[in-house]
């Protein structure tokens, strides 16, 4: 048990900082969408549809590092293996891009408010979950 909270930790704290990170960039995305671009509809479907894509690159780009390189997350000091950070990376890569996915193809069949009731509620879970999943799976594979 001890085990499988200090992964859910050190899994956890990594994933909120490039989500905030993630954050960030997407609000200055929109910033700069809303000052040079007409407003619509679609526009704005579009733009929201593409959130989380900056953290699914991030998640990738850390995923893909060259093993011997300096991790700016500070991977050597926690209890997984270079290994299971890039399973564990690769994974939140495709959880994000998969959440892109849902919100484009909902973005294109269902109506606004269904469309945005989804955007508010599935990502938190979505990323609760598979969190939950791969400390899981990655303290038992010790």
């Amino acid at each position: 048990m001890i085990r499988f909270v200090h992964v859910f930790w050190s899994i956890l704290w990594r994933s909120i900082l490039v989500l905030a990170l993630n954050s960030g960039i997407a609000y200055t995305l929109y910033t700069v969408d809303h000052s040079l671009f007409e407003v619509t509809a679609n526009s704005i479907k579009i733009r929201h549809s593409l959130t989380y894509l900056p953290a699914a690159v991030m998640f990738a780009v850390l995923a893909m590092q060259i093993k011997g390189t300096q991790n700016m997350l500070l991977e050597e000091r926690s209890p997984l293996s270079n290994r299971q950070w890039r399973q564990t990376y690769f994974g939140l890569s495709a959880c994000a891009f998969g959440i892109v996915i849902i919100f484009c193809i909902s973005a294109v069949i269902l109506n606004i408010d269904t469309w945005v009731s989804i955007q508010k509620l599935l990502p938190l879970p979505l990323f609760m979950l598979f969190w939950i999943a791969v400390a899981i799976w990655q303290a038992k594979s010790r």
